[in-house]
């Protein structure tokens, strides 16, 4: 299932998610960022109530995996609104998964250590 995405919820939709582009328009890159940024949080869509619960998780992601830009609760709610198709977890749940892929990581990062030290 590919990530799809609506943003006519956000208010000003057209001038805040959007850069003029030479041939017409195009995502900006915070929009962009936000829309992907719900497959890694598993929360589909930003809303008043949840913005803070979003801005942790991807605090909390870009911490573990790294290589996420820094992004603020004002630019995350700026973005109130955003709804993809990605399911909503809950937050035990999510941790959870990511404590899991954490420990896995790390398991991986050791064996090749000792592997290299063998050789």
């Amino acid at each position: 299932m590919g990530l799809s995405w609506d943003l006519t919820g956000i208010e000003g939709y057209r001038a805040r998610c959007y850069t003029k582009v030479e041939d017409g328009y195009q995502l900006n890159v915070l929009t962009e960022r936000l829309i992907w940024a719900t497959i890694h949080v598993d929360i589909g869509k930003i809303t008043e109530e949840n913005c803070e619960e979003f801005c942790t998780r991807l605090r909390m992601t870009r911490r573990i995996l790294g290589g996420i830009p820094k992004t603020t609760l004002n630019e995350i709610k700026s973005h109130i609104g955003l709804k993809t198709n990605v399911p909503t977890v809950a937050r035990a749940k999510w941790i959870k998964s990511v404590a899991s892929a954490a420990w896995e990581e790390e398991e991986r990062v050791l064996y090749n250590e000792k592997n290299e030290e063998e050789e």
